[in-house]
């Protein structure tokens, strides 16, 4: 654990809150949660990682293990013949490869929209170069002197 403050509160994580901490990342609760069961604040077990790095390398691990054990279980269900959880596997399996897929298939299209978008800004601002041309304003005088005379009465 860290060096012993030289002022302030005692840290209030001990050895007894480090393996509660423990016990509850591994039964798969959020940090927030495993903090409220042991009655302290997340700033004060964050303040505690910050001045003990290996704790929360430790923190992380503990999260990870719930699912990696589950996936262990599951594989020493199918590999003994388990037809329930095989199915249920390739069905999850499919799942995800359909999500990564339709993924994919959005950020070609989103790809393809952002290329037409360029396109039609560079139309754009050919035709407007091309109007700023065709602008400029010519006058023509079309009075004759007979004009100017009648106005003039």
């Amino acid at each position: 654990m860290s060096k012993e403050n030289k002022a302030g509160r005692p840290c209030k994580i001990d050895k007894e809150i480090i393996n509660e901490m423990k016990n509850y990342m591994v039964a798969g609760l959020t940090l927030k949660d495993a903090c409220s069961l042991l009655e302290i604040d997340v700033s004060t077990w964050r303040r505690f990682e910050e001045n003990n790095p290996d704790y929360k390398r430790k923190r992380l691990k503990w999260q990870s293990m719930l699912k990696a054990k589950a996936k262990m279980n599951i594989a020493k269900a199918i590999t003994e013949n388990d037809v329930g959880l095989s199915v249920y596997l390739m069905n999850y399996e499919m799942k995800k490869e359909e999500k990564k897929a339709k993924n994919a298939l959005t950020r070609a299209r989103a790809k393809a929209v952002r290329a037409q978008a360029k396109i039609a800004e560079s139309q754009a601002k050919q035709l407007q170069a091309l109007d700023n041309d065709s602008e400029q304003t010519v006058i023509i005088d079309d009075f004759t002197e007979k004009d100017d005379e009648n106005e003039d009465q």
